[in-house]
């Protein structure tokens, strides 16, 4: 559709000249239509159960990555989550 961000002033925001955002009715209307044909309803989370999601998706891949042989020892999967996805030393890794 030519949404290429800012460059064409369009994205998943639309963009001022300069270069400010915005929410854009075009993204919000496909959006509100994907929710339609699927009936899904919209609910608001609270920043405690987004982190709660969040943390449980990367426990079961690094449990993954070990249980299938691609980490050797949970220690690798601890320096992969400090060092490749910026996760805080001091939560453990």
């Amino acid at each position: 559709q030519g949404r290429l961000g800012r460059k064409t002033g369009a994205g998943w925001y639309a963009y001022d000249a300069a270069g400010g955002k915005s929410a854009d009715p075009v993204v919000e209307a496909l959006i509100a239509e994907a929710r339609a044909e699927k009936a899904i309803v919209p609910r608001s989370f609270t920043p405690e159960q987004i982190q709660r999601r969040l943390l449980a998706v990367m426990a079961n891949e690094g449990a993954k990555a070990l249980a299938e042989g691609i980490a050797l020892r949970a220690s690798d999967i601890d320096l992969a989550f400090v060092h490749g996805y910026g996760f805080p030393r001091t939560r453990g890794g």
